[in-house]
């Protein structure tokens, strides 16, 4: 997580020092048109970054195998609750790629559950 605050204190820096370099130069018109720095992205598409929402699929599939409500309700708060903490698309502040259109993603989980995405 250092890592990620550092690369983002250092985008922060080359942002502002663009933006001073223009208006010492005049050019405010083009103060809105700066462009984000590349390494401030993570080195996964937006895809790729999604499927690890689904690390916790299993509890979704004991939900759907369920024939009580309140205990499918429960697997389900599990799956979501089970996401939030060692999820790296929530703890990380670097953002992915820009989506690729046409992207798409399977994956077979250990336990067998599959994903499919597509961008």
């Amino acid at each position: 997580m250092t890592d990620d605050k550092n690369i983002m204190i250092q985008a922060l820096k080359d942002v502002i020092a663009k933006l001073a370099e223009r208006a010492l130069k005049g050019q405010i018109s083009s103060l809105i048109s700066i462009p984000t720095p590349a390494y401030i992205h993570v080195e996964l598409s937006h895809l790729n970054m999604q499927q690890n929402d689904c690390t916790f699929a299993p509890f979704l599939t004991k939900a759907a195998q369920e024939p009580k409500p309140l205990e499918r309700i429960k697997h389900i708060v599990a799956f979501v609750i089970a996401g939030i903490f060692p999820n790296p698309t929530i703890t990380q502040c670097r953002v992915p790629l820009n989506p690729i259109l046409g992207e798409t993603l399977q994956r077979e989980m250990s336990t067998g559950e599959k994903i499919y995405c597509e961008q």
